[in-house]
């Protein structure tokens, strides 16, 4: 679970809320439908989640089909789609020095 809030800690880092193309617009909407629509449409619960320095909840919804999910919801309780994809995996704890 720590590994996971790192990685997600580090994306944010490394790409910012703010790197979207301006032309292309971000999913948003209030938590709790974006939630329940991840949850219908892709059959995505969520499996971990953080929160970023700057005071946004950062969550891991994922299927066990593979699917994945990476919502930030804003302090004033916006939340949007950051990122999506496949194939995601849990990795077991790592032990140190240990290679991906």
């Amino acid at each position: 679970m720590r590994f996971v809030a790192g990685f997600l800690v580090g994306f944010v880092l490394a790409f910012g809320w703010g790197s979207a193309r301006a032309d292309v617009p971000m999913a948003c909407g209030e938590r709790k439908q974006v939630a329940q629509t991840l949850k219908s449409d892709h059959a995505e619960e969520p499996i971990a989640m953080g929160l970023a320095n700057n005071g946004t909840v950062i969550e891991v919804f994922a299927s066990e089909t593979g699917s994945f999910t990476i919502m930030m919801t804003r302090t004033d309780g916006l939340s949007c789609l950051v990122a999506a994809g496949d194939m995601w995996e849990v990795l077991s704890q790592l032990t140190a020095g240990a290679e991906i």
